[in-house]
C-alpha cells in the first residue's frame, strides 16, 4: 500500500525567506491520493525516537496538492489567508509641508490634523508619479488613520515605502521604521537625509517591506482608529525631486 502523503521535496540549505524575512530549511509534502486528507495529528521529524516531535494542526491538503513546512522551530503558519490594506498610497492623506517644527504629538492619534492640507498619494515633485505635486520642498509630512474592528485574528502586518531620499514611519505615535538615510539624522522639518536615495516604483522597482507578526502587533494596535504617521526628507534644499509613495 502506498502512502497518500508523501515527503516530495527536502532541502536543508536554508534557501527559503518565509514572511518574517527569516530562512529556514524546509520539506514539501504532496498529497498523491485521490481525496483530501487532514494532517490533523500527523507527525515530522528529524529524529527516528521522536516521530512526533512536531505534530501538525488541524489543516488539511487537498489533492495533487503540495504543502511547504519550514523548519523554522517557529511553530507558526506562514500563509496569510487574506491581506487587507489598512492605507494605500493612493488613498487621502492629510499632509503638511512645514516651516517649523509641528507639535511633538504630531504622531499620536489624538493629535488634531484638521489644519493639514488633503491630498492623494503619492507626493512629491519631479518624478511626475504624483498624486499631489508638492513642488520643490525639503519635507513633507502625512497622516492617515484606519480602523481595526478585530485585533484577534491578525498574522501579519506589512509596511512598504517608496521615498526619495529618506523617510521615519510611526504608528500610533510608535516608531516602526526608518530609512538608512535618516539613521542617527533628529527629526527636525529642516533635517535632511544622510544620502541621496532614488525612488523605485516609477521605474518599474519594487520598494522593501517591513513585516512584524502577531506577537508585535498587540502592542503596536488598537480596537477601533489607528494612525500611520510618516514624515519625508530631501537630501539637500536644491533637490531635483523628491518621492513619498507609503
Amino acid at each position: 500500500m502506498h502512502a497518500q502523503v508523501l515527503i516530495s521535496e527536502v532541502s536543508a540549505s536554508k534557501g527559503f525567506l518565509d514572511e518574517m524575512n527569516q530562512s529556514a530549511d524546509w520539506i514539501e509534502l504532496f498529497n498523491a491520493g485521490e481525496s483530501a486528507i487532514n494532517l490533523n495529528g500527523y507527525g515530522i521529524s528529524d529524529d527516528v525516537n521522536d516521530w512526533n516531535s512536531w505534530v501538525f494542526p488541524d489543516i488539511e491538503i487537498e489533492s495533487g496538492q503540495r504543502m511547504l513546512v519550514l523548519a523554522s522551530g517557529n511553530n507558526k503558519p506562514y500563509r496569510a489567508v487574506n491581506w487587507e490594506f489598512a492605507a494605500s498610497e493612493t488613498d487621502s492623506w492629510q499632509y503638511i509641508t512645514p516651516t517649523s517644527n509641528p507639535s511633538s504629538n504630531w504622531t499620536a492619534l489624538d493629535f488634531d490634523d484638521s489644519n493639514w492640507e488633503i491630498g492623494n498619494g503619492g507626493f512629491g515633485y519631479g518624478d511626475n508619479d504624483d498624486g499631489t505635486d508638492l513642488g520643490q520642498v525639503t519635507s513633507v509630512y502625512l497622516r492617515k488613520t484606519f480602523w481595526m474592528n478585530d485585533l484577534s485574528n491578525l498574522g501579519y502586518m506589512a509596511f512598504s515605502m517608496d521615498y526619495d531620499d529618506g523617510f521615519i514611519a510611526y504608528l500610533n505615535g510608535t516608531e516602526i521604521s526608518r530609512s538608512e538615510t535618516m539613521e542617527g539624522v533628529l527629526a527636525q522639518f529642516s533635517s535632511l537625509a544622510n544620502t541621496d536615495s532614488e525612488a523605485l516604483l516609477y521605474s518599474g522597482g519594487i520598494p522593501d517591506t517591513k513585516l512584524w507578526d502577531a506577537d508585535d502587533l498587540a502592542s503596536m494596535l488598537v480596537p477601533g482608529e489607528n494612525v500611520i504617521a510618516i514624515q519625508v526628507h530631501n537630501v539637500s534644499n536644491t533637490s531635483s525631486d523628491l518621492s513619498a509613495r507609503p
